[in-house]
């Protein structure tokens, strides 16, 4: 067919494909329908008539937003609105409103510039946008092409539905025509899609592949016919007549363009469907797992990931604002410079996760320097550090002197001590002013008095313990005691008090009747003073040794009248 227009705004189609021209409507007045009409920019009709798009302006000169449709059969005017972004009624594809509603953010704001027909199917329709004013665009869209292009199928059952939309491609000029699977557009001069022969002719047009037929590009007319079918129906939401229209292919890269698809249709039922028929393992159990995520673009995001298309899956990230999902698919995808970009100004929950695993990756191809300096941001350069410079042990007592940290301080010590270069090891253990180790290392070099010292200056009570078991494996009860005794070991004390009153002939500890209580060894009497003030005085159960403790005057108060009973008790504590 073929339209004609006056400048008195009628439209009337012919149909050429016979010998003469023969009406297929009659004339429709435009200006009766369009409030405001200034002039016809542009009149397409589709590959059957049926159906006549229409760009016009404005009385006033302005180019109008919106693309309208004349339905030749029903005899009625309908229009798309670039600048809501929807069609009159409100109810675009009102069936998945998250869609919808993403949609007509991407479409919002626009003009029609250019508009065509598919060739041969007459529900294809496709135009080129513009952004009415830059400044007004929302910014998730300041980094896409001003140009876009849009493409829709129309019928008189379900009205305008969305089928893609994409920035125009780099290198070309305008969009020419449409023509199943392709999109030609004219080029730029002195470009081309590829680099031309010496002798050849300049190329002035370059065709794309629709998105519906990536990767089928040279498929037959029956496998065109049905992935065209399957995107109508999909688009519609009728997935019995989806699948009723490809139930027949089986090849393998037909299920992944359906794939593909349904990344920009946001359809994940019909993707679990693509992957299983793809042999889809890895694919269909991430997707599987997404399911947790509340938000569906993060759900899609994750089918894209496995289908290999990382800007898509970086834009849907973006649009639903799961920085943390992006901060994770930046590291698997090697983007580590944006991984902790994401990470500082969004992330920040995640920041020193993200230093670390990055630093494990600069660790791994060998930048020690770069991984020194993020290992130490994410707070574990304690224990990763010395790790990774373990073969170099020169780098690393450099590292650990310039840190000046205690806790490396006593790594390099153990470590020296590991070496049995104990004289560093002392060293760095006082610089860690790790005071058991100092004790310990000393009573192994046998420096017993030097470890008492510093058990005595310091009051460690680790360090005193070490020093008591080192001193009761010697037999010196009263160093022991008293070793035992600053380290609030008190039950072990009290038993090395027994212990020094000797056994009977028998193994049994001597038990007199009444001893009496000047006749305590002045040493084990005040080691038992403390022990039992610090029982009494901390709030502990009374013991049988409390009335002893009035009797020698260390509690305050009169002694009770049970001495005697408690003296025996005692008396095994004599000589």
């Amino acid at each position: 067919g073929k339209q004609s227009r006056t400048d008195t705004m009628h439209v009337k189609v012919f149909d050429l494909s016979r010998r003469e021209a023969k009406p297929h409507c009659t004339a429709k007045n435009l200006a009766e329908l369009i409030p405001g009409l200034g002039a016809l920019s542009s009149v397409k009709c589709n590959a059957n008539g049926s159906q006549v798009s229409v760009l016009v302006t404005r009385a006033d000169g302005s180019p109008d937003c919106r693309v309208y449709f004349y339905d030749v059969e029903m005899d009625i005017l309908t229009y798309f609105d670039f600048s809501t972004g929807r069609p009159p009624t409100g109810s675009f594809q009102a069936e998945e409103p998250e869609r919808a509603h993403s949609d007509s953010s991407e479409l919002c704001g626009r003009c029609p510039v250019t508009q065509f027909w598919d060739e041969s199917e007459p529900r294809l329709f496709v135009c080129e946008t513009e952004a009415m004013d830059p400044a007004m665009l929302s910014p998730a869209r300041v980094e896409q092409d001003e140009v876009l292009v849009v493409s829709f199928f129309t019928t008189q059952e379900h009205g305008l539905l969305l089928q893609d939309s994409y920035p125009r491609p780099a290198g070309v000029q305008g969009l020419l025509a449409l023509d199943v699977p392709f999109y030609y557009f004219t080029c730029k001069p002195g470009e081309s899609e590829g680099a031309p022969a010496p002798s050849s002719a300049p190329q002035m047009v370059s065709r794309r592949a629709m998105r519906d037929f990536v990767g089928l590009e040279d498929c037959d007319k029956p496998t065109r016919d049905a992935m065209l079918n399957f995107s109508f129906y999909l688009t519609i939401g009728d997935m019995d007549e989806a699948f009723k229209s490809i139930k027949l292919i089986k090849s393998e890269a037909v299920w992944e363009n359906m794939a593909r698809m349904c990344v920009k249709t946001r359809r994940l039922d019909v993707a679990r469907v693509c992957l299983g028929n793809m042999g889809h393992a890895r694919g269909a159990r991430a997707l599987r797992e997404a399911e947790a995520e509340p938000e569906l673009d993060a759900r899609v995001a994750v089918l894209a990931t496995q289908l290999g298309m990382l800007e898509d899956a970086e834009r849907l990230y973006r649009s639903c604002r799961r920085f943390d999902l992006l901060n994770k698919f930046y590291q698997a995808s090697g983007q580590w410079q944006h991984a902790v970009e994401t990470a500082e100004t969004h992330d920040r929950v995640h920041l020193r996760a993200t230093y670390y695993s990055y630093a494990k990756h600069l660790e791994a191809i060998r930048e020690h320097g770069l991984a020194l300096e993020h290992y130490e941001k994410s707070d574990t350069y304690r224990f990763e550090v010395p790790r990774m410079l373990l073969e170099d042990p020169r780098a690393l007592e450099d590292y650990v002197k310039k840190m000046n940290d205690k806790s490396l301080y006593k790594w390099w010590a153990q470590y020296m001590e590991s070496q049995s270069d104990m004289a560093t090891a002392l060293q760095y253990y006082g610089y860690a002013q790790d005071y058991l180790s100092l004790v310990r290392v000393h009573c192994y070099l046998g420096n017993v008095q030097k470890a008492a010292e510093i058990a005595n200056e310091t009051g460690n009570r680790a360090a005193s313990y070490h020093l008591a078991r080192q001193y009761e494996s010697q037999e010196e009860i009263k160093q022991s005691v008293h070793f035992y005794t600053r380290a609030q070991a008190y039950n072990n004390a009290i038993r090395l008090c027994k212990v020094r009153t000797g056994p009977r002939g028998d193994g049994k500890h001597r038990r007199p009747r009444r001893p009496p209580l000047d006749g305590f060894p002045s040493s084990l009497c005040c080691c038992v003073d403390s022990v039992l003030v610090h029982s009494v005085k901390s709030g502990g159960r009374p013991t049988v040794y409390q009335p002893w403790l009035y009797q020698r005057g260390t509690l305050a108060g009169s002694r009770p009248p049970c001495v005697a009973p408690v003296q025996c008790r005692l008396g095994h504590l004599s000589q």
